[in-house]
This record gives C-alpha cells, sequence and structure tokens, in this order.
C-alpha cells in the first residue's frame, strides 16, 4: 500500500492531492472535497482550505503533450497577465515535477443551463428574463472584446454566477486563437465557416463574427433546450466530423420563442453569413438592452 493510499484508508476514504502537489506551501492544506471532472488530460477538482472554496486543475503526467493539459498554464498565464478578463478568478498557477496546474476562486451560484432550464419550465415564455440573463453573460465577456481577447469555447455551463455578477470560466482555448493554432471548442457552438475549416485542416481562423454565432448559439440552447443544428438520426451522439458537416452545411433547428423581437435577435447571430451577424459584442449587448427596455 502507497503512502497516498494509507492516508486515504485512515482518513475514510477522503480524497488526498496528489503527493508531488505537498511540496507546494500554498496546496498543501488544501482538501479535496469532490471530483468535478476527469477529461482529455487534466482533472478538476473542488478544494477547500477549511475557510474558502478553490477549483484546482491539475494535467496527468501521462498526457504531457496533451493539447488540454498544456492549456492549463496557458490559460492561468493569460488569466494572470489580462486580470481584467475575469477579475477574481485566478489564484496562483504552477508548474510541479513537470506537471501543470493551476488555483482558482469557486464560482457560487447557478449556471446558464441551469436558469435557462427554469425559464423553459416556467408557463410563459419569459422573454425580458431571458434577455437580462443574456446581458449579463454579453457584459462578463465584453472585457476580454475590448482587448481584442476571443473565449473560443463559449457553452452554457461556462457561465456561472448569476446570483452576483456572471462569471465566464474556462479560457483555455484563448491562447491558441492569439497563437493561430485554434482547433475548436465544443462542436455544438461552432461557426459554420469555423467548422468548414476544421474539417479541411483541424486548424480554423477564429474571429469576431465567430464569437457572436457561438454566444447566439448558447442563447438557442437556453431558450429552446436543444442546440442550433439538426446532426441527423443520432442527434449528439452523432460523431464530431458529422456535427461539424452538419454545422457547416447549416442544417438548422428553429429558434422557437413568444417573442418575435428576441428571435430575430437570436437569428441575426446565428446567421450563416458571417458579414450578416452583429459585427460586434457591443452592438449585440446593445440590441438586447433595447429588448429589455421594451
Amino acid at each position: 500500500m502507497s503512502p497516498t493510499e494509507r492516508k486515504q484508508k485512515a482518513g475514510g476514504n477522503k480524497m488526498m492531492l496528489p503527493p508531488f502537489l505537498e511540496s507546494e506551501k500554498s496546496l498543501k492544506k488544501l482538501k479535496i472535497k469532490d471530483k468535478i471532472i476527469e477529461r482529455r488530460g487534466t482533472t478538476l477538482y473542488k478544494v477547500s482550505n477549511g475557510t474558502k472554496t478553490f477549483a484546482l486543475k491539475i494535467a496527468h503526467q501521462a498526457s504531457l503533450e496533451n493539447d488540454a493539459t498544456l492549456q492549463i498554464l496557458a490559460e492561468a498565464k493569460l488569466l494572470n497577465d489580462n486580470p481584467n478578463i475575469c477579475q477574481g478568478l485566478l489564484v496562483e498557477f504552477g508548474t510541479t515535477q513537470g506537471i501543470d496546474w493551476s488555483l482558482l476562486n469557486w464560482i457560487d451560484g447557478p449556471s446558464a443551463t441551469d436558469l435557462g432550464k427554469n425559464l423553459r419550465e416556467q408557463k410563459h415564455f419569459q422573454a425580458y428574463e431571458f434577455s437580462k440573463i443574456f446581458m449579463q453573460m454579453a457584459q462578463s465577456l465584453m472585457p476580454a472584446h475590448q482587448l481584442g481577447i476571443l473565449h473560443g469555447d463559449l457553452q452554457p455551463t461556462h457561465f456561472l454566477g448569476f446570483e452576483n455578477s456572471c462569471k465566464l470560466i474556462d479560457w483555455g482555448l484563448a491562447p491558441s486563437i492569439i497563437a493561430g493554432t485554434y482547433r475548436g471548442g465544443l462542436t455544438h457552438y461552432t461557426a459554420p465557416e469555423v467548422a468548414a475549416q476544421l474539417i479541411d485542416r483541424d486548424e480554423a481562423e477564429y474571429k469576431v463574427t465567430a464569437e457572436i454565432y457561438s454566444l447566439a448559439a448558447v442563447f438557442f440552447t437556453l431558450c429552446n433546450g436543444v442546440v442550433p443544428m439538426n446532426y441527423g438520426i443520432h442527434g449528439n451522439e452523432e460523431p464530431r466530423n458529422t456535427k461539424l458537416e452538419a454545422i457547416a452545411g447549416y442544417r438548422r433547428n428553429h429558434t422557437k420563442t413568444s417573442s418575435n423581437a428576441l428571435t430575430r435577435l437570436i437569428e441575426m447571430g446565428l446567421s450563416k453569413n458571417p458579414s450578416e451577424r452583429f459585427q460586434s459584442l457591443e452592438d449585440f449587448w446593445g440590441a438586447l438592452n433595447a429588448l429589455r427596455e421594451h
């Protein structure tokens, strides 16, 4: 039995931090509360020092050349160099024994997924409430866009903390956009022109108008409970390339809201032609604000 296994047995099967992190004084006192997700070469833990809760991202030692593991340090450096992107998110980051890790403040409150589900379950479609939420989401992205930085992986679960102010998390793909090595975020929210490029060469140029599409696609999902594109008989279970082909071919599901004005805004953001979308986040936010005021 390893020392770590002996500690876990003595602690009643409590999860312990990986031993290599015990050399980091700032992490030594952290206790794991939950393993949130493990995928693509990284693990995300919910941890606590007894008074505060944090998110701890750790790369897998066996996957150090995996793009996802490299994103941990790239995201942390981006947030460190541009703190206004998401104020108060990053706490600390480093590389210990060759493995990257980052510590971030835990964001309490519901996600956009939770809010969308709650609003859809109401008897009457709440266009005003949706537009209010959408404005908070757009506002959380605004500081980055004002610096010329794009997120690249917008999805409902990345918008958190609406009870206070909305926070946009998971900036790991933003550095790849800057470097010109973008390989796509979650497929559902990929713009058609980006999907076409990914099919051809597995990399794509990602512009502001592609991010506008992604944000509108997230809005679509929150209003409708489904993604914007129709992937075929197996739906979300279809392979990634099949989904990309459906997006590039613009095989759409239709927006269904009881507000014609909100429907028009979402449809404009989802236009197949980038030139027909909102050309800036400020324009999109302004249109949402005008809708809310009426």
